[in-house]
């Protein structure tokens, strides 16, 4: 039997990914095979995922892919495995708006049909717990409220103090504790601007975790029926001959890719070969294409920048033609500089006119309406695409003619210019998820095709 649920917070900061993190790892070292998916558009969340479970966590996003989207990638990537673990996002019911229905955890649960086990904090209350759990039950009752899971804990008698009035007054059972002392924090590591590859001795905290969490978790009673997984027919995608060589940007300083796009990518016939901005003098030979997705270029400016052969090589190939998509990250990469927060201006690719920069406050948030404004490499004139920004850096454009129009998604008016495309190189601060339409990267391999017949 597979067991499948979603773990949501009370609020920020409560302990999602240290309690997704611990759970996932202590499920994995029993022998059973883990899948875990992120709620919404988070891409370091998922890094942890992948490092605990060693197989790529799955975002599912509703207001990028859509209720039918996330269905059939939630199903598809459940085939074969014992274990699903949906991370929540915020608070359990925030989302886009204040409608029930807003891609919160809660929602997305009631989407996939899945119960949630519900993190709060322990500390500093005792009976009052019980109100709070009390109004999370309530709040929207089509919510499967399966368990409680109690972090930040002083004690085992502290605990007793908080579970027997929750389950009492509430129905809903306390899956365990984790007490403070033992308590390691994954979910505020330095902004959030660290992979897990970036965090020292990972594997340590997470073992830490499993040793003080053994006798005070019920693991057993997450494998029980309450908890199981009921199968869906999934489409059966024949992933394509490889015909075109997409170089694909991955390293430390770009690494903001959604598994569902590289997927549907090699679906389409595209052979993804990796390569490092960072460290490589020369692109992959017999390249169709580049994709540069986000990251934190501003980190490691300096090593960019000194990278002086392949900056001139991706211009160069720019110039002649060759397809082009960048988002945020790389999209600032493909400017004539990008300054760091000390106000050091580093040159980069200089495709686009205009130089990136730095700033304190976060500049744009949230998920947009993407319309296109001219033919790109993403579709025609008037496409409408789904995205999500999330930067502090700006871009002062040279007399550049932007080709993005962005609004504001859930109920905003509010609009913005953003996006660049110069001979078949396209660059944007918002994120995008193909989600599984193919059809999204059908003007990508028409401008494949047509070079290849131009160049012979």
């Amino acid at each position: 039997m597979a067991v499948a649920f979603m773990v949501a917070g009370a609020s920020s900061n409560v302990g999602k990914t240290t309690v997704t993190s611990t759970l996932m790892h202590v499920l994995k070292s029993k022998g059973l095979t883990v899948q875990a998916f992120k709620c919404g558009p988070d891409y370091l969340d998922p890094t942890f995922h992948a490092f605990v479970t060693g197989r790529p966590s799955i975002n599912l996003d509703l207001h990028m892919m859509g209720q039918e989207g996330v269905r059939e990638s939630f199903h598809r990537h459940m085939q074969g495995v014992d274990v699903g673990v949906v991370e929540g996002v915020m608070g359990m019911f925030d989302g886009g708006d204040s409608n029930l229905d807003n891609g919160s955890a809660a929602h997305l649960s009631r989407i996939l049909g899945i119960p949630v086990i519900l993190i709060v904090d322990g500390s500093g209350v005792a009976t009052t717990l019980a109100a709070s759990v009390l109004g999370f039950k309530l709040f929207d009752e089509r919510v499967d409220l399966k368990g409680v899971l109690v972090n930040k804990v002083g004690s085992g008698m502290h605990y007793s103090l908080l579970k027997e009035p929750i389950e009492r007054y509430t129905g809903v059972k306390t899956l365990g504790y984790i007490e403070k002392h033992a308590s390691i924090d994954l979910d505020s590591r330095h902004l959030g601007l660290k992979p897990a590859s970036e965090v020292e001795n990972l594997s340590g905290m997470l073992d830490f975790l499993k040793t003080h969490t053994d006798h005070t978790v019920d693991y057993e009673e997450l494998l029980k029926s309450d908890f199981e997984y009921v199968s869906q027919p999934v489409a059966i995608f024949l992933e394509a001959k490889a015909e075109y060589r997409i170089a694909v940007a991955m390293d430390a300083a770009f690494y903001f890719y959604y598994q569902d796009n590289l997927d549907t990518m090699r679906r389409a016939g595209m052979e993804l070969v990796p390569f490092s901005p960072i460290k490589d003098t020369s692109l992959p030979k017999d390249i169709d294409a580049i994709y540069i997705g986000g990251g934190y270029p501003e980190l490691h400016a300096k090593a960019l920048s000194e990278n002086k052969a392949l900056l001139k090589e991706i211009r160069k190939s720019s110039q002649e033609g060759l397809p082009i998509y960048a988002e945020c990250g790389g999209m600032m990469y493909l400017t004539r500089s990008i300054e760091d927060m000390n106000g050091t201006a580093y040159e980069m690719v200089g495709v686009f006119d205009g130089r990136a920069r730095m700033t304190e406050k976060l500049q744009r948030f949230g998920y947009v309406d993407v319309h296109l404004n001219e033919d790109t490499i993403l579709g025609v004139k008037g496409t409408e695409l789904k995205g999500h920004e999330f930067h502090r850096s700006t871009v002062d454009w040279n007399d550049t003619d932007l080709c993005y129009t962005v609004k504001k998604s859930y109920r905003s008016t509010k609009t913005w210019r953003c996006g660049a495309y110069v001979n078949h190189t396209l660059g944007a601060y918002a994120h995008l998820h193909f989600g599984n339409r193919q059809e999204v990267l059908e003007p990508l391999l028409e401008c494949i095709r047509k070079r290849r017949t131009a160049n012979g």
